[in-house]
């Protein structure tokens, strides 16, 4: 594999922006990383201040509504991302919530995807599996078939989601980037240049992903 050294960002509570650079970076470089990035950082600076949220590309108001009931999330009126929590929720259990719906709306519509990919290349994946990461969209294991997908990858369109399964079912072919693997992207998915562009300038993502 090829190694990368990334160009991250942080928020802490205070939305203090904090940054991440490898040992030697040019003043040029750094300057050309906040000009390709305004947009995202607006965005965060946005969401730790009034609750935005983001669900397969879209952005969404992030409300709070009490219950008694069991907590739990709903999307109303195509805008509005709703917890519906106890009185006392503490707010890391408000983040939990949160974390396991996205996880859980990623597992219910990544079967569907990978099956799609799976017909579309003539290649099988044989188990896949959803965490965090810092630096990666994803992640595979060629010899047992086996994919990882970011979760923050939910908060993405979904044409992205697909772009990164494809990225690594491809891996099963050719563990590098080399031609051969261009090669193999050009035939299953010949749009993957522009998705892998879209996904790169996506204000979401809290961190600049190499992919």
């Amino acid at each position: 594999m090829a190694n990368y050294f990334y160009t991250y960002m942080r928020f802490d509570t205070q939305a203090e922006r904090k940054i991440g650079l490898p040992g030697l970076v040019f003043q040029y470089s750094l300057e050309d990383f906040f000009a390709k990035k305004t947009l995202c950082i607006e965005t965060m600076l946005d969401s730790t201040k009034d609750g935005i949220q983001h669900y397969l590309g879209r952005r969404y108001l992030l409300d709070i509504a009490e219950t008694e009931k069991r907590p739990f999330i709903e999307i109303r009126n195509k805008k509005t991302l709703v917890l519906n929590i106890n009185r006392d929720t503490e707010l890391e259990d408000r983040e939990k919530l949160l974390t396991d719906w996205y996880r859980k709306e990623m597992e219910r519509i990544l079967p569907g995807i990978v099956r799609k990919w799976e017909i579309k290349s003539g290649l099988q994946v044989d188990s896949f599996g959803i965490k965090r990461m810092k630096t990666k969209w994803g992640s595979c294991n060629p010899s047992h078939k086996r994919i990882w997908l970011n979760l923050e990858l939910i908060k993405k369109p979904i044409n992205c989601l697909e772009y990164i399964v494809v990225h690594e079912m491809v891996h099963f072919l050719e563990r590098t980037h080399n031609d051969s693997f261009i090669s193999h992207m050009d035939r299953i998915m010949p749009r993957w240049r522009t998705l892998r562009d879209d996904l790169n300038r996506s204000p979401l993502a809290h961190e600049n992903w190499e992919y």
